[in-house]
């Protein structure tokens, strides 16, 4: 649910990356979903091409560090600076990246609130698509001023230098990111060993919480272009309009870009494949894109996630066990004196469930700690031994 605060909020994103005439990727798969859920966008090119570079033609313009510059200041003369958001996306060039990084120094110093949402493109399956002198420049300049990066997994381990190949690789390379200061990471279509689906993995820190989500995607049987730039877009528009729920804008991006591919898929083999065809049908998902379905949840964190993560998987067991069990112990010691009660609180069954509930808590399976302040309070609203609901009946 959108936060109702938000609802009166006006947000105005800068929008930095790449453009085609034909097809969607980039600025022409990002503009449209921002600008459908609320937010007014200003888009500057990075590249203006013909399409893609999918098909076997490309033809178009490179623009120069100080075209940037040029636009910026026209900006800037004009009072026109009044961003809340800047999204970055495709950069092929040193210069231009150096120079960007500079215009958001300059707009933070503008609006210190101002939220920037970096996507690193820089490769993906282990081919790098832009220069390497590029990958220093996001990894010490562009990140650290960034509030939210959605980088693949490529993406990540370049950035990083750790290889993700299970989930323990995973709590290292956010926490990495933390520590230049990002406040929210997403990595996003990740692949483990042993897996069949693809993976989303999020940390948040925000107002002094952390909060962890992951999601399991069914893998679609073809090859797209342009989700990452769509999926950085839903994902910007919705952590502004929840108020930065990770859980919720996670799912509800997810949930609409899975629907746009879908339909991209049918569409392409109703038509016969082919690069053309195969371009998102974006336009038709207009409703999937307000209204995103709720196919795929949220699976909810570890709690222990860093414990877990231990060489030793034993002495993560251990400690939950025992924290489980001091929780199921004082839970089972409260409520009332009454005879019911202490009759009652005797009972294995009632103690088994009050174990299963801190379980359930610790471990992070219920989707907040509401959750388990209800199973600690079911021994004492139980119907067996609230004699204060029977008197009041009885009265």
């Amino acid at each position: 649910m959108e936060n109702q605060n938000n609802l009166k909020k006006h947000f105005r994103v800068l929008s930095v990356q790449s453009h085609v005439v034909s097809g969607y990727v980039g600025n022409k798969s990002a503009c449209f979903p921002l600008q459908l859920l609320g937010l007014e966008v200003d888009f500057i090119n990075s590249v203006q091409f013909s399409n893609h570079t999918g098909y076997k033609v490309i033809k178009g313009q490179i623009l120069k560090s100080e075209e940037l510059h040029d636009l910026y200041e026209g900006l800037k003369a004009n009072e026109l600076l009044n961003y809340t958001h800047v999204l970055t996306g495709y950069v092929g060039n040193e210069t231009f990246l150096t120079k960007l990084s500079e215009i958001i120094q300059d707009l933070k110093q503008i609006n210190p609130d101002i939220f920037v949402v970096c996507d690193p493109v820089m490769g993906d399956n282990g081919v790098m698509y832009v220069p390497p002198e590029v990958l220093p420049i996001y990894r010490d300049k562009l990140i650290p001023l960034s509030d939210l990066i959605t980088p693949n997994q490529y993406e990540a381990e370049l950035l990083t230098g750790i290889k993700i190949k299970s989930r323990e690789n995973i709590t290292s390379v956010m926490d990495a990111f933390h520590e230049k200061g990002v406040k929210t990471v997403i990595l996003s279509s990740v692949e483990l060993e042993n897996s069949e689906k693809l993976h989303l993995f999020g940390s948040s820190i925000l107002k002094n919480s952390k909060s962890l989500v992951s999601m399991d995607i069914p893998k679609l049987p073809s090859s797209f272009t342009g989700t990452g730039d769509l999926f950085s877009a839903l994902l910007l528009a919705w952590m502004a309009k929840t108020d930065g729920d990770l859980k919720l804008s996670c799912e509800n991006a997810v949930n609409s870009l899975q629907c746009v591919l879908k339909r991209t898929l049918d569409y392409a083999e109703r038509k016969s494949k082919s690069v053309a065809t195969m371009e998102l049908q974006l336009i038709q998902s207009k409703n999937d894109i307000e209204n995103p379905p709720s196919c795929t949840r949220s699976v909810a964190p570890l709690k222990i996630a860093h414990i877990l993560a231990m060489s030793s998987m034993a002495k993560g067991c251990v400690f939950v066990f025992l924290v489980c069990f001091a929780l199921a112990s004082y839970a089972a010691d409260q409520g009332s004196d009454s005879d019911q009660c202490l009759v009652y609180r005797k009972g294995y069954p009632a103690y088994y469930t009050c174990i299963i509930k801190c379980f359930q808590f610790v471990l992070g399976f219920e989707d907040s700690t509401a959750s388990f302040c209800i199973g600690l309070g079911s021994i004492q609203n139980n119907e067996m031994y609230s004699s204060k609901k029977l008197k009041n009946e009885t009265e």
